[in-house]
């Protein structure tokens, strides 16, 4: 099949207009030689949306979500509704770059950018899960994200010299690098590790939570750590389809004699951090 130029634009959601901040909401694209035009917009996965905005009401991004929806499907179902008859240049592509034109609106638009396609659907798709669900980044990685975080956190409180990298066990079992050990006496007292749960299907949460489960265990089975332990994890919201994997996970965890922690708790993880 022969690929087609397509215009798209990645949808920003911006509540603060004064800071200038956004998050990826979504995607817009336009193929005008087809006269199709498809959008794909985040409205089960948004957690992590709404915890960036942490002083924000969530409700605020599910409305302006629920109104560009509405507006979307408009411009869709007129697109269709004309067919060949509509113009499939000047016409369609007037209404995208109005749709997409710079203004200031909780919901924003990038600049355009052009992709060539096979499939203007499948790309649609594809771009959603690269800018929105960031498919380039694994579990480890959104991990690393989160560690920083959590580091940025312990300085404010002036804790961060408490805490260090570093492998819990022996030659004969050992963990992989921990971002944050508070060590006494030469050995490991109090451990946290930020976990992403938030993974694309309900059997990569349980393994992931599984894996870390069955590593804590092995330690205390072993002897070779008997500290508290926190994971601070990251999941999907309690409306997602996959939430219900996300909540066995944490029990699995809890099993390992651990403390259990939503990420976006910030004084529960601190109280941790500091407490003897």
């Amino acid at each position: 099949m022969n690929r087609t130029a397509c215009q798209y634009a990645i949808v920003r959601f911006a509540p603060f207009v004064e800071t200038g901040e956004f998050a990826n909401a979504g995607i817009v694209l336009m193929a005008a030689d087809r006269g199709y035009f498809g959008f794909e917009l985040e409205t089960r996965r948004y957690k992590r949306i709404t915890q960036f905005f942490d002083d924000m009401d969530s409700r605020l991004y599910r409305q302006s979500i629920k109104e560009l929806r509405v507006e979307l499907g408009r411009i869709q179902a007129l697109i269709k509704r004309h067919g060949t008859a509509f113009d499939p240049g000047a016409g369609i592509n007037t209404l995208f770059e109005e749709l997409i034109r710079p203004r200031e609106s909780i919901v924003r638009f990038s600049d355009p950018r052009i992709v060539l396609a096979e499939s203007p659907e499948k790309k649609l798709k594809t771009l959603h899960q690269y800018y929105v669900h960031r498919s380039f980044a694994t579990p480890e990685h959104r991990e690393t994200v989160l560690a920083r975080g959590l580091g940025r956190w312990l300085k404010e409180v002036h804790a961060s010299a408490r805490f260090t990298s570093a492998r819990l066990g022996n030659d004969e079992y050992e963990t992989p690098e921990l971002p944050f050990v508070e060590q006494r006496d030469g050995r490991a007292f109090k451990v946290m590790k930020p976990l992403n749960l938030d993974q694309a299907t309900p059997s990569a949460i349980l393994e992931h939570a599984n894996r870390w489960q069955f590593r804590l265990a092995e330690l205390r089975r072993r002897r070779l750590f008997d500290g508290r332990f926190l994971f601070a994890v990251e999941g999907p919201s309690d409306n997602d389809k996959r939430y219900n994997a996300f909540d066995d996970a944490r029990g699995l965890l809890a099993h390992a004699n651990a403390d259990i922690v939503d990420y976006a708790d910030k004084p529960a993880i601190l109280d941790f951090a500091l407490r003897d």
